[in-house]
């Protein structure tokens, strides 16, 4: 199973004031069954909407944040529906990461 943020997109300026969309897609072999987004650079995870799957397409995934100002690292990682998860490194497939700039 495989990930990625499209957006926000890298060095993307935000503002804390605005509730931020943060989306992409993840696809498999299998149906993925989760998608877990960390804005923290992987200190915490919360868990994203995945929308449905047909035939082999990819399905897309959002999670709406309200950011605090400063640097954020995002990453994205996804499950598929027999258990296996996407590699956190050393992979083809590794958990993907954006880096953005959260002002005032």
């Amino acid at each position: 199973p495989e990930s990625v943020i499209v957006s926000p997109s890298p060095n993307d300026l935000l503002s804390a004031d605005m509730p931020t969309k943060i989306w992409g897609w993840a696809w498999g072999d299998r149906q993925i069954s989760s998608v877990e987004v960390s804005v923290d650079g992987g200190g915490s995870w919360r868990t994203a909407s995945v929308g449905p799957r047909e035939g082999r397409s990819w399905q897309r995934f959002e999670l709406t944040w309200s950011p605090e100002p400063g640097p954020h690292v995002l990453l994205c990682r996804c499950k598929n529906e027999l258990g296996e998860e996407q590699p956190v490194s050393d992979a083809r497939n590794a958990v993907h990461s954006v880096h953005v700039q959260v002002d005032f």
